[in-house]
């Protein structure tokens, strides 16, 4: 019998034959051989054999065994002998390139485990001899930021990772990597920002500017008190690294992920603490200087770095599904949430600025979220998910920096309409532009909801500092009234860290790339262990 012949081949196959031909294609139509017999009964006969055959042996030898029927095939072959296999993928392979693919995937997870496992050690080490407990105890005020720090964690794990899942292919990795990120970023964060703020004088650190040895530089710097407070800044880390990240997910490996990672924290604790506070005296309530405009513009130099996509199935592996929507915008709503308590999970407690920070924040949202519904179905003449699932959130991110302030309810409102003014005209203009004249390819659109944003909260701190009604009793201006100035060229040299160093990140992280060429962008299979779906 002609389907115990087929069989008999496949099992003849010997394991080498798993870096033979390996068409995998979704729609594909393939071709079977068909037997001597009745128009009727050839049918038949392709159909069993064919879903003998998929159900019963690995997806390698089965579209190696397809490739050499398709081989065979005579060219008065009937059209009916046609059969699609509907649930295979379209990346068509070769032996070389199997195999080129399979060394290249081990070589980078072995990277991989020896970078974050032995980073993992030094952070242990760190810990051990730089971290303790406060000395006073845990207070009622570390109670109460608990549940601040438990809010921003889930916009952190559920919102960024679900927001970024918008590619159908590359779930397991926005997820996953951002889970990584997060837990990277935490304890180094604790490490590197606590450092740089005593480097700098800032909160209760003595100056250390002025020590000449290390032995002096040692000795005078006192442990770390590890509360909830240094936990939430380590997640302000994180939402900084995870914008970085979305300008550049799915075109990096996890090795230059955890790189990208260990690298650009102690960049963002240096402009903060040093730069931005230390230098300039520039204020942030919200993070809209220090986290948004910080993380997009140092992922954007990062991606200008990395450059486009080379793989040739990129493209349509980038592309959303229904389900890949859904999830992203089930992000979106997370984000949405929780975002007054990003703003004002630093705000002193029992103060105007507490409930400032959350009816600010809250109207700005509510008017982005709705603006940006009209500004799509006008400029697109349907509701665009991408504008949804990202340009609502603008206005949280416009009023961060000026949320603790007396802007009005109405002012709070009006940042939100400006905020998700630029953000929609970004994803629909600006981002095509940057793409195709500065070959600029922006993964996830940060440029568009947290930079240009970011860049309207900068000049809406400015006027807001610049008028003596905003500023609340309880809120002191380093500069006095000249607190706009210090705005300003706080978010200046701001873009300028973030520019510099995101370009050498980049270079550094460039130069560990992936193999593109046999692991192609925005798909989880080269790096994760991805379960099949049955048809």
């Amino acid at each position: 019998m002609w389907c115990v012949d087929v069989l008999q081949q496949v099992n003849a196959l010997p394991a080498a034959r798993d870096t033979q031909p390996n068409t995998r294609m979704r729609g594909h139509a393939c071709f079977v051989p068909p037997a001597q017999v009745s128009r009727e009964r050839n049918m038949l006969y392709t159909q069993v054999v064919a879903s003998m055959i998929v159900a019963a042996f690995p997806e390698k030898r089965v579209s190696y065994l397809l490739f050499c029927c398709s081989s065979r095939l005579p060219p008065s072959a009937p059209s009916h002998s046609r059969i699609t296999l509907s649930h295979m993928s379209t990346q068509a392979d070769t032996p070389y390139n199997s195999l080129q693919r399979g060394i290249a995937q081990q070589a980078d997870m072995k990277k991989f485990a020896i970078l974050v496992g032995g980073f993992e050690i030094l952070l242990l080490i760190l810990f051990t001899v730089a971290v303790e407990y406060p000395e006073q105890g845990f207070t009622q005020k570390d109670d109460i930021q608990y549940i601040f720090y438990l809010n921003v964690t889930i916009m952190m794990l559920i919102g960024f990772g679900f927001l970024m899942t918008f590619m159908s292919r590359y779930g397991l990795g926005a997820v996953g990597l951002t889970f990584l990120i997060t837990v990277l970023c935490i304890p180094w964060c604790i490490l590197s920002g606590r450092l740089f703020a005593s480097l700098a004088g800032n909160q209760d650190y003595p100056s250390l500017v002025g020590n000449t040895t290390a032995y002096h530089l040692v000795g005078t710097l006192p442990k770390i008190q590890l509360n909830i407070n240094a936990l939430l800044q380590g997640n302000f880390a994180a939402a900084a690294l995870l914008i970085s990240f979305g300008a550049v997910i799915g075109k990096l490996s996890p090795f230059q992920v955890a790189l990208l990672a260990i690298l650009e924290v102690p960049i963002y604790s240096f402009n903060k603490e040093v730069v931005a506070i230390g230098a300039f005296d520039t204020l942030d309530m919200g993070g809209t200087i220090f986290i948004h405009l910080f993380g997009a513009y140092f992922g954007l130099a990062v991606a200008y770095m990395v450059g486009q996509p080379k793989s040739a199935s990129a493209s349509q592996n980038a592309e959303p599904t229904i389900i890949s929507d859904v999830f992203s915008l089930i992000g979106t709503t997370f984000l949405w949430i929780y975002w007054p308590s990003f703003n004002g999970a630093t705000a002193p407690l029992g103060q105007t600025q507490q409930m400032l920070t959350t009816a600010n924040t809250v109207m700005a949202l509510c008017s982005s979220c709705a603006w940006t519904f009209v500004l799509s179905a006008y400029m697109n003449r349907k509701i665009s998910t991408v504008d949804v699932q990202n340009a609502t959130l603008a206005g949280g991110v416009a009023v961060g920096a000026s949320s603790n302030l007396l802007i009005s309810p109405a002012g709070a409102m009006l940042i939100g309409f400006i905020a998700a003014t630029v953000s929609v005209y970004g994803f629909n203009r600006v981002q095509t532009y940057l793409e195709e004249k500065l070959n600029l390819h922006d993964s996830c659109g940060v440029h568009n909801l947290h930079g240009m944003p970011a860049l309207v909260g900068t000049i809406c701190v400015v006027v807001a500092t610049s008028i003596p009604n905003c500023r609340p009793k309880n809120v002191l201006y380093p500069r006095g009234t000249n607190q706009p100035w210090a705005q300003l060229e706080g978010a200046l040299g701001t873009l300028a860290v973030a520019i510099l160093g995101g370009l050498v990140v980049g270079k550094i992280v460039k130069a560990c790339g992936r193999d593109t060429e046999n692991n192609p962008e925005f798909v989880d299979d080269p790096y994760w262990t991805v379960a099949v779906v049955a048809n």
